[in-house]
């Protein structure tokens, strides 16, 4: 027997929790309810305290403290008693099956991560999510170090429905084996499935900044609403390729942005804009308040 098809309400918590990575820090104000063991909760709802709490979990991954380890430990289980109950109330939802999985991945089980995956992409018609799944094997065989079984596993996706997603974990297995020109042409592949998506072509640029593509220029430059982080990169980017007027615009749109964060960043990156204040490169020199401040990276 084939599970069951998700009903109105658990379809409308997948939207929820799945729509923005606020959703954690809104439902931080929920972390204190308990509902009574004796009235069970919809699956909705319980999937919903899944999620918060391996939200809440995943941010004590590879957290060294002790006390950190307790707060990890105890996130799974509440996550995992969530997921019981949604599982009793309605059997069989691949979504259930999916939250297990990533409980699994945060826990650092990938067998039993794979085996949910592989569960929910086997029961689910829905063509996105069975790509969503293949995607998520695939980093899975990537970080145990299997590069060829991630490629193996994405060929499960037909060429006309990969996704941005499909496309990066491509490049990074590619990345994993050093085969740049394999990874270069997934990335730019990832570009043409942004379709101009700004908040895809972020993801791409991203990976492809971290993978020190030279397609990370050109895709940056695509994005109409550009935020301070890429601002920030572009100018790195430019005048590392000697473009030092590009950069100093670059330089002068994220000042635009937020007035703080170029000294503060420039500070936490002195290294790098050292060199090219020595070379007299910057007509005006930032002047950090030493204070190491979050960011978008090196």
């Amino acid at each position: 027997m084939s599970p069951p098809s998700e009903n109105a309400n658990v379809a409308k918590q997948r939207v929820l929790i799945y729509g923005a990575a606020g959703l954690i820090i809104a439902g931080l104000g929920y972390m204190g309810f308990v509902y009574p063991r004796d009235m069970r909760p919809d699956a909705g709802t319980s999937l919903g305290i899944a999620r918060l709490h391996l939200g809440l979990a995943e941010i004590f991954v590879g957290n060294k403290n002790p006390k950190a380890a307790q707060f990890l430990a105890e996130h799974l289980a509440q996550a995992g008693a969530a997921l019981d109950d949604a599982e009793a109330v309605a059997p069989g939802l691949p979504i259930t099956s999916e939250f297990r999985g990533f409980k699994a991945w945060i826990a650092g089980d990938f067998e039993e991560a794979a085996a949910q995956y592989r569960k929910v992409r086997s029961a689910s018609k829905d063509p996105d999510m069975r790509q969503k799944m293949t995607v998520n094997l695939a980093q899975i065989a990537i970080a145990t170090g299997h590069a060829g079984k991630a490629r193996e596993e994405l060929e499960n996706t037909p060429e006309g429905e990969r996704s941005v997603a499909w496309h990066l974990a491509a490049a990074r297995a590619w990345q994993f084996d050093g085969a740049e020109e394999s990874r270069s042409a997934e990335l730019a592949a990832a570009v043409r499935a942004a379709k101009n998506d700004s908040r895809m072509l972020r993801c791409v640029a991203d990976a492809s900044y971290r993978f020190g593509d030279a397609i990370a220029l050109s895709t940056y430059e695509q994005i109409e609403d550009k935020d301070a982080a890429t601002w920030y990169r572009i100018a790195r980017l430019k005048i590392t390729s000697g473009d030092t007027d590009s950069a100093r615009s670059a330089l002068v749109q994220l000042r635009e942005k937020d007035p703080g964060l170029l000294d503060r960043w420039v500070e936490r990156d002195k290294k790098f804009w050292d060199q090219y204040r020595e070379a007299g490169l910057l007509k005006r020199e930032p002047v950090g308040d030493a204070a190491a401040a979050s960011g978008p990276g090196k």
